[in-house]
C-alpha cells in the first residue's frame, strides 16, 4: 500500500514537473515574440542603409532561439508524458491484484 502511494505521487511530481516546464517554455516563447524585432536585428545606419551584418546576426540568434524553444517544449512533453504513464503503470498494476 505504501508502495503504490508512493508510485502514484512521484507520477504525479514528475508530470507536474513536465507541465511547469511546458509553461515556463511558452512563457519564454511569449516574451520572445512579444519583443521589439529592431532591438534583436539591429538599427539602421546613418545613412538610413541596413547593416547586413546585424540583420544577418539577428537572423541567426532569432533561428537559434526558436530551435532551442522548441526542443525545450518537446522535452518537457516528454517529461509529462513519462509522469502519466508512471502513474498509469502503478494503477494497472492494482488493477491486475
Amino acid at each position: 500500500m505504501q508502495r503504490d502511494r508512493l508510485a502514484r505521487a512521484s507520477g504525479c511530481a514528475v508530470f507536474l514537473i513536465g507541465i511547469v516546464a511546458l509553461c515556463a517554455v511558452f512563457y519564454w516563447a511569449y516574451e520572445l515574440f512579444r519583443s521589439d524585432p529592431a532591438a534583436l536585428f539591429g538599427s539602421a545606419t546613418k545613412d538610413n542603409m541596413p547593416n547586413l551584418q546585424a540583420l544577418l546576426s539577428g537572423l541567426m540568434a532569432g533561428i537559434y532561439r526558436v530551435l532551442l524553444l522548441t526542443v525545450m517544449a518537446i522535452v518537457s512533453g516528454m517529461i509529462a508524458n513519462r509522469g502519466i504513464k508512471m502513474y498509469l503503470n502503478d494503477r494497472t498494476s492494482e488493477a491486475q491484484k
